[in-house]
């Protein structure tokens, strides 16, 4: 299992208890707007009965449908925060993790995206202060099997967020972490979901 997955483990267990707080929370709403919409519609089911039955079970009816989809809207929305905490959280955890793990990621990273060409690997001030000494080194090693594959830190850094950006010539590749998680939002959005809500 990688560092990553590890990684995303132990953030999607920590993150199941406040998705399952926030879950009974939103359960618990969504069962008193509901009974707020049935209380209306039955008051209004009385003062409408001697006018017409077939009005007041056309009223019930529609209280109930509102009920159930406040209740639908407050589940989603309460779900797609949990899913944006889970993930900030993971982003968060990927930029704290210590130089070695952090920069063995950066490798891997490197190794998946890295074009079959000669570029450059630009990283944040921040990430290029703490670069370990054998950085260069580790990262011709880990490209050694992608033939045609080099790269050399720039002098030019850039705000990644995390990360870094390749540059061959006028082609950028982000690599930063934001941008990852992005390209993949709907497989991370999934994976989470079916953890946090089986």
């Amino acid at each position: 299992m990688s560092q990553l997955e590890q990684i995303l483990n132990h953030i999607t267990g920590e993150a199941s208890a406040e998705a399952a707080a926030l879950q009974r929370k939103g359960e618990e709403e969504a069962a008193a707007i509901l009974s707020q919409y049935q209380s209306k519609a039955e008051k209004e089911v009385k003062e409408i009965l001697s006018r017409a039955k077939t009005e007041s079970d056309h009223i019930l009816e529609r209280a109930k449908s509102a009920a159930a989809l406040n209740e639908r809207q407050l589940l989603l929305k309460t779900r797609q925060e949990i899913l944006s905490k889970v993930t900030n959280k993971a982003l968060e955890e990927m930029r704290a993790l210590p130089d070695d793990a952090y920069f063995s990621l950066l490798l891997v990273l490197a190794k998946n995206y890295a074009f079959p060409e000669a570029g450059e690997m630009i990283l944040s001030p921040e990430d290029k202060k703490r670069l370990p000494l054998d950085f260069s080194e580790r990262l011709r090693e880990a490209l050694s099997e992608k033939e045609g594959a080099s790269l050399t830190i720039s002098e030019k850094t850039a705000n990644t967020g995390g990360g870094f950006v390749l540059a061959y010539g006028n082609i950028e590749e982000n690599c930063t972490f934001g941008a990852l998680f992005e390209e993949k939002a709907d497989l991370l959005s999934d994976a989470a979901y079916q953890v946090l809500f089986g």
